[in-house]
């Protein structure tokens, strides 16, 4: 539109238009319009879109479900349950014991076994896992791994499935106001938009100053990537867990968590399946950022085995 790129997002019936400015938004917006029979409806600066929050600030936009998470909450009852959260919570425990015992667990061997541990659950274990899927694919990856795990069982879970399900429900109302942030390369001018507080970063976030310290690159907004893999981790199959995480402008951009299909001999072996998996969405990233304008002039720094 007049020489200027847009990015164009529809969903169904709705759509969302990005450009640098308002002025080609909407003149984008009023070509569509003229395509249509039903009058369309320009609802003006983006704050909502598909059920995900967009915070458009000063510094950076931030991306959240936090109307979803509490709606979901407050369907279950547990948005105001007597339940102390952590100071610093995790959506589930990583040792390898608790591990053990999720992954040997057995369901009820009758229908009524199993709606009888519904009822005293008191919440339907497939609806919940899809409840929090959808915030998952959205713009809360943290809850990747969890929601991979507790998805096995589903078919037929047990009681210490549901008690997992339903802390990764306490996570999620501990943690409700957390999304994804994107940080702009230079600040909007303070008439565009209106300031606010900046957001509160947990301690690892402190690791973006470390991994790109020069200043160009960072104007740049050079992409980074982390992987990592633990060895054998299913206790089951002894198969190991690929996860994957892409970083552009400050948040996660693409990501994955699964297991591999063949069974490692070593720790190096798992770590260098999980590497070779992660170069395949880089390329791709690169590719897309390319086409964008946003080159990519160096090689992708791809951080494993958390260093």
């Amino acid at each position: 539109m007049d020489g200027k790129e847009v990015l164009f997002l529809r969903q169904v019936d709705d759509f969302s238009v990005a450009a640098e400015n308002e002025v080609v938004c909407n003149k984008v917006i009023q070509e569509v319009s003229k395509h249509l029979k039903a009058p369309l409806k320009n609802l003006g600066k983006v704050n909502r879109f598909n059920g995900v929050e967009v915070d458009q600030t000063k510094y950076y936009i931030k991306i959240h479900n936090i109307q979803y998470i509490e709606k979901i909450l407050t369907r279950h009852g547990w948005l105001n349950d007597n339940y102390n959260s952590p100071k610093l919570p995790v959506p589930m425990r990583s040792d390898t014991k608790y591990k053990f015992e999720l992954e040997n667990a057995k369901g009820s061997d009758t229908d009524k076994d199993r709606l009888t541990l519904e009822m005293k659950m008191k919440f339907n274990y497939r609806q919940a896992l899809g409840e929090i899927l959808y915030a998952m694919v959205t713009c809360r990856p943290d809850l990747s791994i969890s929601v991979t795990k507790l998805s096995h069982y589903s078919q037929n879970p047990a009681e210490i499935h549901y008690v997992a399900l339903k802390n990764v429900f306490r996570y999620l109302r501990s943690t409700r106001k957390d999304g994804l942030i994107f940080w702009r390369r230079t600040p909007l001018h303070q008439t565009q938009i209106k300031l606010i507080l900046l957001p509160t970063l947990y301690s690892d976030a402190i690791v973006q100053q470390e991994l790109i310290k020069d200043e160009k690159s960072m104007e740049e907004h050079q992409m980074i990537a982390y992987v990592d893999s633990d060895w054998a981790g299913d206790t089951s199959y002894r198969r190991s867990a690929t996860c994957i995480a892409v970083i552009f402008a400050g948040a996660v951009i693409a990501y994955k968590s699964r297991i591999q299909k063949t069974v490692a001999l070593s720790s190096t072996e798992a770590e260098f399946t999980a590497t070779c998996d992660a170069g395949k969405p880089i390329l791709c990233l690169r590719t897309i950022l390319d086409e964008m304008g946003i080159e990519q002039h160096d090689a992708t720094v791809l951080f494993e085995d958390n260093q």
